[in-house]
């Protein structure tokens, strides 16, 4: 009967160290995963403001800075700060979101995700496009000289139809 009890102990130790295992982040996707994050697509009026969406501000608006930095690693040195600001009964991302939106071409229909980092003033942005690409990878494409044969699609404001 001892012997049993403690391999059932082991059995559970080895158990719960593969769970923690499996829940400590080992990579970058992981970590950003596990980061507070919110997604857009961009629609209507997105070039002067950016609703917050409600839950993410009732769970983590107290921390956030009233001025953050967007990343989006298109280039390390390049951010935009923006303020965090109460419009009516939301909380947007307003004075300096339009200097964003304009230097990174967003256009209606494009997807952002939003990771709020650890110092609560920065969030590393991702953006797509209608191709559901990366913005950064089609643009290559499709700026002139990119890729030959490759013509810019037109994307559906309306609908987000996206092929695999």
């Amino acid at each position: 009967m001892q012997k049993s009890a403690r391999a059932d102990s082991r059995r559970k130790d080895a158990e719960e160290t593969t769970l923690a295992r499996r829940r400590t982040p080992t990579s970058t996707l992981q970590m950003q995963i596990q980061k507070p994050s919110f997604f857009k697509i961009l629609l209507g009026d997105f070039a002067t403001v950016l609703r917050l969406p409600l839950l993410f501000v009732e769970v983590y608006g107290e921390r956030l800075s009233p001025t953050v930095s967007l990343a989006t690693g298109a280039s390390p040195e390049k951010s935009w700060a923006v303020k965090v600001e109460k419009s009516g009964d939301h909380w947007v991302l307003g004075d300096g979101w339009s200097a964003f939106v304009k230097g990174n071409r967003l256009e209606a229909g494009d997807f952002a995700i939003f990771w709020l980092m650890d110092n609560w003033s920065t969030f590393k942005v991702r953006l797509y496009d209608c191709t559901c690409c990366d913005k950064q990878l089609s643009s290559r494409f499709f700026s002139p000289g990119g890729f030959p044969g490759l013509e810019e699609t037109e994307c559906i404001q309306t609908e987000m139809m996206c092929e695999d």
